[in-house]
């Protein structure tokens, strides 16, 4: 029985390194740099990052080592907004986007633009686009930095 467990851990210890590696080597080397200036580790329950650099490499090296944890938290606000709003998430991200993105600094819309691109390196799925076309949104895209 022992002998089975150590197997089944060594084993999905080895397949989790493996799904590391073949995200790493896909990473160019500029994005290697970013993200050796990074570091996060947990701690009682806490995620701790630091990230530095221009805000692209802040927000790449965000998406890249919180891109799970930012794809679970959209799933669940878009969930509890719809329950409790009784609207439709899309509503809530087409206003977002015509009533904040105007107002946003060039800083923070670069830093979200390196989120998107840190997470879509670390293999979640993901957009940051808004496309309006006569009043509707192109190609029914109605995604805020939203997660597939």
């Amino acid at each position: 029985m022992k002998k089975k467990v150590v197997i089944f851990i060594l084993l999905i210890f080895s397949s989790f390194t493996l799904a590391y590696s073949q995200n790493n080597d896909q990473l160019t080397s500029e994005h290697k740099t970013w993200l050796s200036k990074a570091n996060r580790h947990e701690k009682n329950g806490w995620i701790y990052l630091h990230i530095e650099g221009n805000p692209e490499e802040r927000g790449f090296q965000h998406g890249y080592m919180l891109s799970k944890e930012i794809k679970e938290s959209i799933r669940i606000f878009s969930k509890t907004w719809e329950y409790e709003t009784a609207m439709k998430w899309s509503w809530f991200v087409a206003w977002s986007h015509i009533i904040l993105t105007p107002k946003t600094d060039p800083e923070n819309l670069a830093e979200i633009d390196g989120i998107v691109e840190g997470m879509k390196a670390a293999g979640v799925s993901t957009t940051w686009s808004f496309g309006w076309e006569g009043g509707r949104l192109k190609n029914g895209k109605t995604n805020v930095i939203c997660c597939a």
